[in-house]
């Protein structure tokens, strides 16, 4: 699998957007995510982990929302990556304590999860979400993606 960007907001210790483009980085073939101690470079690999599994190795699917995000911002994780020779697009939502849209106070959003692959011409076809998209696309690409789970850790 090879990395090709990843966007996410109101997730881990980021209360706000961050984009990190690797193919700025593709040229030299290896790159090294560094700095200081707290910095936020374990978020940038839990996104990446919580876009293909739902969670990350140290949190639940439930506490992966920023405590620092304004309450009324979303969260999600939007990971695009290359594969078997196709580039596909996770995107993930955590449950969500949203404003309600009548009568005000708040509401649950569910988390949802897509996976979508896209094609030549740059369009994003959704497979939609959940294991028997896995599998599919697992199928189509040559049986490079495996079915996302905790314990597995190859996509």
């Amino acid at each position: 699998m090879k990395p090709i960007s990843i966007e996410f907001r109101a997730f881990g210790s980021y209360p706000g957007l961050v984009e990190v483009d690797f193919t700025a980085l593709a040229a030299r073939g290896i790159f090294v995510v560094s700095g200081d101690t707290g910095t936020g470079k374990t978020t940038v690999f839990d996104a990446m982990t919580y876009a293909l599994y739902g969670s990350t190795p140290l949190k639940e699917a439930n506490d992966v929302r920023s405590h620092h995000a304004d309450p009324d911002v979303e969260s999600y994780v939007q990971f695009t990556f290359d594969v078997g020779g196709h580039r596909y697009v996770a995107e993930r939502k955590p449950d969500w304590n949203r404003p309600a849209l009548r009568g005000g106070g708040r509401t649950t959003q569910k988390a949802t999860a897509l996976l979508s692959r896209i094609t030549a011409n740059g369009t994003r076809m959704p497979s939609g979400s959940g294991r028997k998209t896995w599998e599919s696309e697992r199928e189509t690409s040559g049986g490079r993606i495996e079915i996302p789970s905790r314990r597995h850790s190859s996509v």
